[in-house]
């Protein structure tokens, strides 16, 4: 059951954001009330089968009693409202160990200091303001303190010759509870991270990178192609007119339609480029290992593309757009200068009419092809 439990443990730790539990406080609290409901009971099935070779009859008592207590919280933690869950689990917790340590076994056992991982717990388990967390903190450390400063009349079971074993079992399981509990912590405080890093970085309209994104990220691709002598090229990519469609069909016809653009770059770069909406109806490509011929060949393509594309619900809308193209070279000292020279190249293709591809030189496919 331990190894179970360590596994189950080492799945939560592995969720990303594609895994079945999304990133939100209510699943959070789920997953820990599991976890905790899962190795407490674990512990205590061990040392339930511990009192039975003893034949301590106070320890198989309390114990078997405890065991149902985690098997609900178990249950509980995915058909009641967290809140609750995390409730039942910490009562249960907090009653086993109170009776363990003041009734059923003197100090001697040290099953006292289980109590202190509940402070760490309920800081996990419960939010901001809510009178458990101060109140569940005073009624542990209250009972440890009594269990171990104080010298209790007469417990059930007195010391006997084993007892140091069991108080370092205590400890360790103490320890166990406090490393889970803070390795818990810092798993979701990633993923918190991470998570609030992608949306810094993601367009929510399109789904694609932002410019945030691009600029962070680029000058690496950029020095990792130039010292490895290969092409790095920019596509800076620009809708003709939108702002006519936003005022001709409204500005969720011009949402709708970054969206249907933004899914058509996406589709046509491979996974090693980054597509990026630079802002407005302007987007921006790193294309990775493409010289100057390939990337024109591209941007044209995307050009015919992104021209043949029908929108039924916008009678009588036709989109364009015109492209600019800046290429690596020697000259070259950091990305900010390929994407000033491929908005050069784009203003090119705006003087020659627009709907075209120009690089930095005002060259385009019709003259590469020659």
């Amino acid at each position: 059951m331990i190894c179970y439990s360590f596994s189950v443990f080492n799945r939560y730790s592995a969720l990303d954001a594609g895994a079945s539990l999304p990133d939100s406080e209510e699943n959070r609290i789920r997953a820990l009330v599991k976890l905790v409901a899962l190795v407490s009971g674990t512990i205590t099935f061990i040392s339930l089968f511990v009192f039975l070779v003893l034949k301590l009859k106070a320890g198989i008592l309390i114990s078997a009693c405890a065991i149902p207590f985690y098997l609900v919280s178990f249950y509980f933690s995915r058909s009641i409202p967290p809140r609750a869950a995390a409730n039942f689990l910490i009562l249960s917790y907090i009653t086993h160990i109170s009776l363990t340590s003041l009734v059923f076994f003197p100090k001697e056992y040290g099953f006292q200091y289980c109590l202190l991982v509940v402070p760490a717990l309920i800081w996990l388990l419960f939010g901001k303001g809510q009178f458990e967390k101060p109140l569940y903190a005073i009624i542990s450390i209250l009972v440890f303190s009594i269990a171990e400063y104080t010298d209790l009349p007469r417990p059930i079971i007195t010391v006997l010759g084993h007892q140091q074993l069991f108080h370092i079992f205590s400890i360790l399981s103490f320890c166990m509870g406090m490393i889970i509990s803070m390795r818990f912590f810092v798993h979701y405080i990633n993923k918190d991270n991470s998570k609030l890093s992608q949306m810094a970085c993601t367009d929510p309209l399109t789904g694609l990178e932002n410019r945030r994104f691009f600029d962070q990220t680029g000058e690496l691709d950029f020095e990792n192609m130039r010292q490895a002598g290969k092409n790095l090229s920019i596509l800076m990519i620009d809708l003709d007119h939108f702002k006519s469609v936003n005022d001709n069909y409204g500005h969720d016809a011009g949402d709708n339609i970054l969206k249907e653009v933004g899914s058509v770059l996406n589709k046509s770069f491979r996974s090693a480029d980054k597509v990026c909406r630079y802002g407005g109806e302007e987007f921006i490509v790193l294309l990775k290992g493409t010289g100057p011929h390939d990337s024109l060949r591209i941007a044209e393509e995307l050009r015919q593309k992104i021209e043949k594309l029908e929108f039924p619900a916008y009678k009588g809308l036709h989109l364009t757009t015109s492209i600019g193209i800046a290429h690596m070279t020697d000259t070259d000292r950091s990305l900010k200068e390929m994407t000033l020279r491929a908005d050069k190249a784009l203003y090119y293709a705006k003087e020659a009419g627009r709907n075209c591809v120009k690089d930095d030189q005002n060259s385009s496919v019709a003259i590469v092809s020659m």
